[in-house]
């Protein structure tokens, strides 16, 4: 599996994107999904919280996606979604709350 920001999709593919073709979408979905998720679960371990962090960055992904500037490859710009969406989780209060009652 290629590393996520070495992934790129052609520019005339994240255009199609935009303008709301599904077609584009699940091709871009299809190329970039496995290594997003496999990104999450190393952050954030297996499970039910890596499914979720792994929707909701796809969900802000395809809501940003027309504000992409094609200044980097599109893998590297949703590994900034996938990371800082597994680093907000990481750090917030719900978790460490949900720890101490595991502790």
């Amino acid at each position: 599996m290629a590393k996520l920001v070495q992934i790129g999709v052609g520019t005339d593919l994240v255009a199609q994107a935009c303008r709301g073709d599904q077609h584009a979408q699940s091709a871009i979905y299809a190329t970039v999904a496995p290594a997003t998720f496999a990104l999450v679960q190393r952050l954030v371990g297996s499970g039910a919280h890596a499914e979720d962090l792994f929707q909701d960055t796809m969900m802000t992904f395809y809501e940003r996606l027309s504000s992409y500037r094609a200044e980097a490859p599109l893998g590297a710009w949703l590994r900034q979604i996938a990371v800082s969406k597994c680093l907000m989780y990481l750090l917030s209060p719900w978790l460490r709350a949900l720890l101490q009652l595991d502790a």
